[in-house]
């Protein structure tokens, strides 16, 4: 229903303009339906021991078919295009990302937690004492439970983005402004050194700061360390 719908509305867009130069449609679903369905389709899936078999015939092909619906609806885009710009139109089909199988995750947290950078509070602090009951206990969130006195350097995202707690800077920062180069570097150093269990190799393939990366008017948002 959804690719439906962005279907309808690109053609009812390019049924209102007669005189574009560049036209853009962005579908979704192949995005949405592969975080929730890969490992449906992907028979060596770790995740598959949690569903019913009957679960896994069911749904093994939803994302062939939606792949399917998609260059189905792409070909007639492109028809449509060309039969109002002429065969000179160019469609270009671009992805702002691929998908894999995951086996595991190295949740940054709970290392900066177990290695003396972040320090967790027992409860979470809430107003309604609900919110602990919505997170899952095998993830360490860092919303209202960081102790933030105790904690040197935090992680934000799941991609490596890591802030040093730093005074002046953070709202509760604990790190003075002297120090943080050395934190800097001891973070380095202790990543550099992060094997697998189970495979002996290194977890993380690169590290660079924050100098190293980003630079312009905002580069104060920009991680420390990624």
């Amino acid at each position: 229903q959804t690719v439906e719908s962005r279907m309808d509305m690109t053609t009812y867009c390019l049924e209102q303009s007669d005189d574009l130069d560049v036209f853009f449609v962005v579908f979704t679903c192949p995005d949405r339906l592969s975080h929730y369905f890969f490992h449906y389709y992907d028979e060596e899936h770790p995740f598959r021991v949690n569903e019913e078999p009957e679960d896994l015939e069911e749904y093994a092909d939803v994302l062939p078919e939606l792949y399917e619906d998609l260059d189905g609806l792409l070909g007639t885009l492109i028809d449509s295009f060309e039969s109002q710009y002429g065969d000179d139109a160019l469609t270009c089909l671009v992805s702002d990302h691929g998908m894999r199988s995951l086996d595991r995750i190295f949740h940054v947290n709970k290392w900066l937690d177990q290695n003396g950078y972040l320090s967790f509070k027992d409860e979470y602090d809430t107003e309604d004492g609900e919110i602990s009951e919505k997170l899952d206990d095998r993830v360490q969130y860092i919303f209202g439970k960081v102790n933030w006195e105790e904690t040197t350097a935090y992680a934000m995202g799941k991609r490596g983005a890591i802030y040093v707690n730093l005074a002046g800077r953070e709202p509760a920062g604990s790190v003075p402004p002297e120090e943080y180069d050395d934190v800097i570097e001891s973070l380095s150093e202790d990543l550099s050194e992060v094997f697998d269990p189970e495979t002996d190799t290194n977890v993380v393939e690169d590290i660079h700061t924050r100098d190293e990366l980003f630079h312009g008017p905002h580069v104060e948002k920009a991680p420390d360390v990624m």
